[in-house]
């Protein structure tokens, strides 16, 4: 992969900064974010067979677009609020919904993760509401925070690393809110299991996929910069900023190849807390609902 001119992310960046302040929502077709980093992926831009094309820095992110990776490919897309996602190996991702009112700095983001897995890192929008990721399995909501969906098949795992909180809601209505990071969420076709603390083995695999794909450090988007945003990025909870600050993390961290590195080695202690269930006000419950 050919090194990146550091002018094509100011570009990018200074783009996206005037797109978020002069449109207050996105409809399909209109822009919501920008590709700040790819490897071995490209974008469905309409329904036939010849719309496919490779995705590629500075590339403008559409709402109602598919973004899919091979076995080693990896996209990391920043929205206009500052939110960021990261499709990992093998994945397909449809951004169904994106508005954001620059005025009240809020919004929404919906998206449907069809196989794979993403990481979500949550901006202005998730401050105040949910951001939404349907699966065949059922739908995670962030708020105000980062988390891990993974897809196959009927399966959805969800990982909660850091924020105020994040809920796995399965088919039939059934809902397990996390309230604490380090543990994850499984929905199967027997509805939403009991929250499972992520060992701290698991947890670094799966993150470093994210960054090289597959879990390989050696190889990876290294040719992609660190942005430079045109404006401070804002924390995704209500915790001073600092070492625990997503945004923080990103600004801090220039030797990380993408936007997507806030669960770099800031948070070592992210699943380190007790093996055993989470207490009982980390975790609500919300039982199916009935249906006629």
């Amino acid at each position: 992969m050919a090194p990146a001119d550091p002018k094509d992310w100011l570009f990018a960046a200074v783009a996206l900064t005037t797109a978020a302040t002069a449109a207050p929502a996105m409809a399909e077709g209109q822009t919501a974010g920008v590709v700040t980093g790819a490897v071995a992926s490209t974008r469905v831009l309409g329904g036939g067979p010849t719309d496919v094309a490779a995705v590629v820095l500075g590339d403008a992110v559409q709402a109602g677009e598919e973004l899919r990776t091979g076995p080693n490919g990896i996209i990391h897309v920043l929205f206009l609020d500052q939110s960021s996602v990261t499709l990992g190996p093998d994945s397909r991702l449809t951004v169904d919904l994106f508005s954001h009112d620059a005025a009240t700095r809020s919004g929404k983001i919906g998206m449907t993760l069809h196989g794979g897995s993403v990481r979500v890192v949550g901006g202005m929008n998730s401050k105040v509401n949910e951001t939404e990721v349907r699966t065949a399995g059922g739908t995670v909501g962030i708020l105000g925070g980062i988390s891990i969906v993974e897809s196959q098949g009927p399966g959805t795992v969800a990982t909660f690393l850091f924020g105020q909180q994040m809920r796995l809601t399965d088919q039939n209505g059934q809902t397990e809110t996390l309230l604490r990071p380090g543990f994850s969420l499984t929905s199967t076709q027997n509805g939403v299991q009991a929250p499972q603390v992520m060992p701290p083995q698991q947890l670094s695999s799966l993150t470093r996929s994210f960054e090289s794909g597959r879990g390989d450090s050696a190889s990876g988007p290294q040719s992609t910069p660190a942005p430079t945003p045109s404006a401070p990025l804002i924390a995704t909870s209500d915790r001073p900023p600092g070492e625990a600050s997503p945004a923080q993390d990103r600004l801090g961290n220039p030797g990380s190849a993408l936007v997507g590195a806030a669960m770099g080695s800031s948070r070592p202690g992210v699943a380190a807390g007790s093996d055993g269930a989470p207490p009982v006000n980390a975790v609500r419950t919300t039982p199916p609902v009935a249906t006629s």
